[in-house]
């Protein structure tokens, strides 16, 4: 790469650091976050090198409209032996049909938190996929949330989804994706 970056802290001083904080009780194990395939492998290598214990698991977002893990991640976790732990199986909220027919996301939301989110997410066709979905949830008397989540806790190589609610009900709703045959 010709660009490099001053604040970059090594893979090897941040496997030390983790090393370190097992090492001394403050932490049993560790993992990573948004990483890709090769990320993966340098951290399990070079934590062999540096002799610290190796990441356990990886967290990435993963839904029913956000599959690119599948592609090469999944096998690489498979391979160094890491757990799977998606987060935002929602899709910031979409899966759930919040935002169904909207022409601006309402107020706070994630879609509206973050600038152009929402104008993205529109000109794709994830609204089209989550008509589709929902009508599926819907026919098996499912809510579209627990349809989003139950697809996630399906999955072979998933070890738990990471689930978020604003309130009581939202977290009814997206346990009610948990179990489902």
């Amino acid at each position: 790469c010709s660009k490099t970056r001053d604040d970059v802290v090594s893979f090897s001083e941040q496997a030390r650091a983790m090393g370190d904080l097992i090492t001394s009780g403050k932490v049993r194990a560790w993992g990573l976050s948004n990483e890709t395939p090769l990320g993966v492998s340098e951290f399990v290598a070079v934590a062999m090198r540096e002799g610290a214990p190796p990441p356990v698991s990886v967290q990435n977002s993963y839904s029913l409209l956000q599959r690119s893990d599948e592609a090469g991640l999944v096998e690489t976790m498979r391979y160094h032996g890491l757990a799977y732990l998606p987060y935002s199986p929602l899709s910031a909220g979409v899966l759930s049909g919040k935002y169904d027919g909207l022409k601006v996301p309402p107020k706070r939301s994630r879609l509206e938190l973050f600038d152009g989110y929402y104008e993205r997410y529109s000109k794709t066709c994830a609204p089209e996929c989550v008509d589709c979905y929902r009508t599926t949830a819907l026919a098996h008397d499912l809510s579209p949330a627990a349809l989003a989540i139950a697809f996630c806790d399906s999955r072979p190589f998933v070890t738990s989804t990471i689930v978020g609610a604003t309130s009581t009900e939202q977290l009814e709703i997206n346990l009610q994706g948990f179990g489902v045959e």
